[in-house]
């Protein structure tokens, strides 16, 4: 037993045996840990939706997400036990997601001034607080934000670059919202001479990254693009993180400028949730793993209207045959490979996703972008150089009212043949002068399921509608008197948050994905909200007390 001085520091436990003539000799097991003082620790709390001095724009008082995250140092022992959100004098209790992000739901009850107070209580039940002001109004107008404005550089050095920027806040008063993307060359010796993958990423209101759209940069030259980006109205509101990334090699870079307009209207849909459940870079054609895409497990929540998969995939690895490399990977994939995709529902095909342009061709450039260098003008796999990467979208509302999974299949027909995976490829050849050549074929996917709804309860309090199920996380029994047990197919360290449907945190814990026996016993029957969170996602499960 240790007893613990009340002071930090390291605690040092050491365990020997040395043997005797019944047991064997042990080597010494030594261990440590950190002991911190929470009461030492004042958080960040930083208010970002509605963020301070903006207004929130509401063509009727309606119900609207309040959004707060909380930076703390050593937050992997000190935690955040509780988050009020006070505003005009009424309480609301915030929900965790695993992030440092805080949500809750608010209705307004009068336009004008509004002020908030946000108050968080850490473990040891310290308290602290914050506050901003806003501004409700039913004047509706159109509005621009600018983001990245030009003064900041992407080049082969500083490849990423992050930012926050303002937006107001509305429900239900914008029908549509649209970005305008300027890549501008950075002096003094201008833009990568070749194709380069970019994209831009915000964080979600759960605190999760979700790519905004991908971008092929041109060959040598400045260019622009437009995309229409409504269905991202939910998103970008208040403060916003954004990251910027343009994985280019030489020259001096870029001078990205990003601006958002958005104009007022009546949406069909007041509330869109967005969940990402695939965004990853997979091998492609590879022998030992022809789909290595993970299955994604849907449980739509029950105030959905309408329910999509909107989907991005790049093809990239080009073979250049040329020193050191020499190789050519089969079909000259994936860069130059016409390949279709399969997007299944419950194990049935549904969709197909022909990644080539329509014409066949990239030229004329999509974006308007001609007259690039280099082999602008000839189709890639998705997307085309100097343009905004193709994007897709299903319509999976037929689905609605039951849960059902999502396999996205790689093109049956390909294989790499010139993959060191490949059992029967030899160096030189069948058109494979090196088998252990590391240009193979990629695929890049992003999807997110979008639940349109005008039911502020799409948000489901603290949980997203997706199960991605990335740790196999079993609850048996479900439902049950409040005594179950949890295990995971995965042993890793994971943060639990149990919830309940209104947001409050019920339970947090660190586990470790070994069999665990739960007792919330005491708690009314209802449902409640599991969500494990680890170093490889989400997994969001429905928990029934009974």
């Amino acid at each position: 037993m240790v007893t613990l001085s009340g002071e930090e520091g390291t605690v040092t436990i050491r365990a020997t045996q040395n043997g005797d003539e019944n047991w064997q000799a042990a080597p010494p097991v030594t261990r440590s840990f950190n002991v911190y003082d929470p009461a030492l620790y004042a958080p960040t709390i930083t208010i970002r939706r509605p963020y301070e001095g903006t207004n929130v724009y509401l063509a009727n008082l309606e119900p609207m997400l309040v959004v707060a995250s909380v930076d703390v140092d050593h937050d992997d022992v000190i935690k955040v036990q509780q988050i009020e959100f006070s505003v005009n004098g009424e309480t609301v209790y915030g929900a965790g997601h695993g992030t440092n992000y805080y949500t809750a739901i608010w209705e307004p009850s009068e336009y004008g001034q509004t002020n908030m107070t946000v108050t968080v209580t850490l473990s040891g039940n310290h308290n602290y607080s914050t506050e901003n002001s806003f501004y409700i109004t039913n004047d509706i107008s159109s509005y621009d934000v600018t983001t990245f404005d030009g003064t900041v550089q992407v080049s082969p050095t500083n490849q990423v670059i992050y930012g926050e920027f303002i937006f107001p806040s509305s429900v239900g008063s914008y029908n549509s919202a649209s970005g305008h993307l300027e890549m501008n060359c950075a002096p003094p010796s201008g833009c990568d001479p070749y194709d380069r993958v970019a994209n831009v990423k915000v964080k979600n209101v759960d605190g999760n990254w979700i790519e905004l759209f991908r971008y092929i940069t041109p060959f040598g030259i400045a260019c622009s693009d437009n995309l229409d980006l409504s269905d991202y109205l939910n998103v970008l509101q208040g403060l916003v993180e954004f990251r910027f990334e343009v994985v280019c090699w030489d020259r001096s870079g870029y001078l990205p400028v990003l601006t958002f307009n958005f104009n007022p209207g009546t949406p069909d849909y007041k509330y869109i949730d967005i969940s990402e459940i695939w965004c990853q870079v997979f091998d492609f054609g590879d022998f030992s793993q022809l789909q290595p895409v993970p299955t994604a497990n849907i449980d739509v929540n029950p105030h959905a209207q309408k329910v999509t998969l909107k989907m991005t995939t790049t093809g990239h690895n080009w073979s250049s045959n040329t020193a050191p490399n020499y190789s050519v990977n089969t079909d000259n994939a994936a860069e130059f490979y016409e390949g279709t995709h399969l997007i299944n529902i419950n194990g049935a095909e549904k969709f197909t996703q022909h990644l080539w342009p329509e014409s066949g061709s990239c030229y004329p450039n999509p974006a308007g972008c001609n007259n690039q260098q280099g082999t602008y003008l000839y189709p890639r796999q998705g997307w085309c150089p100097g343009s905004i990467a193709m994007i897709w979208n299903w319509d999976l509302s037929e689905y609605i009212g039951s849960p059902f999974t999502i396999d996205y299949v790689f093109d049956p027909t390909y294989t790499d043949f010139c993959h060191p995976n490949y059992p029967e490829c030899v160096d030189g050849q069948n058109g494979c002068p090196n088998c252990n050549a590391p240009d193979n074929p990629i695929l890049n996917v992003a999807a997110k399921v979008l639940t349109y709804s005008n039911n502020v309860n799409v948000f489901d309090g603290a949980a997203s509608h997706i199960n991605e199920n990335r740790y196999g996380i079993t609850i048996h029994p479900n439902p049950s008197s409040g005594i179950f047990k949890i295990s995971s197919c995965k042993q890793e360290t994971m943060n639990v948050t149990i919830v309940s449907i209104t947001g409050r945190t019920i339970k947090d814990f660190k586990w470790h994905g070994d069999e665990k026996t739960i007792n919330l016993s005491d708690l009314q029957k209802g449902t409640y909200i599991f969500k494990a969170s680890g170093k490889n996602g989400v997994e969001i499960k429905k928990l029934v007390i009974m």
